[in-house]
């Protein structure tokens, strides 16, 4: 049962078939990053212009500022997150694909989606403690990628 549900959510998450291999692998990996972008700006169930701006400035960096490239990516990130039924389909993906510093980043990103409205709602803290987790980021990562976001300063 766990192995047909990892299928369909390996499935469901693979880009269209790409010339490369390291194309497909970066289109997966910027699909669930979107997609989770535009979960946490629905988490509070009040989406402000200011967070989806927050979310569009993330995935523009996904495409390095291709206008049409991020039109198309917020439209999928947009259709899959409304889609999915669960984080862990995109978490897991991300798990299994990136670098624990690539995971930080997206992180980071998460929490400046968060905090763009001004406030933390519950329902973000929520789903960031458990994005950290399915993400397996330590704690101390966390509230220091949550302090940079909060304080608009680069990660590092």
């Amino acid at each position: 049962m766990i192995a047909t549900l990892r299928r369909l959510v390996e499935v469901r998450l693979k880009a269209p078939p790409a010339t490369g291999n390291r194309d497909s692998h970066q289109e997966g990996v910027n699909l669930a990053t979107a997609a989770l972008l535009m979960e946490m700006m629905r988490s509070d169930f009040e989406v402000d212009e200011r967070e989806a701006k927050a979310v569009e400035d993330s995935v523009r960096t996904l495409v390095s500022g291709d206008e049409e490239a991020l039109r198309e990516l917020l439209r999928r990130a947009d259709r899959k997150a409304e889609e999915s039924v669960s984080l862990f389909e995109f978490t897991s993906y991300l798990h299994a694909n990136l670098s624990p510093a690539e995971k930080l980043e997206v992180v980071e990103s998460l929490w400046r989606v968060a905090f763009a409205d001004g406030r933390l709602d519950d329902h973000e803290l929520h789903m960031m403690r458990k994005i950290r987790s399915l993400l397996h980021i330590p704690q101390k990562d966390f509230v220091a990628a949550k302090q940079r976001a909060r304080d608009g300063k680069a990660g590092g």
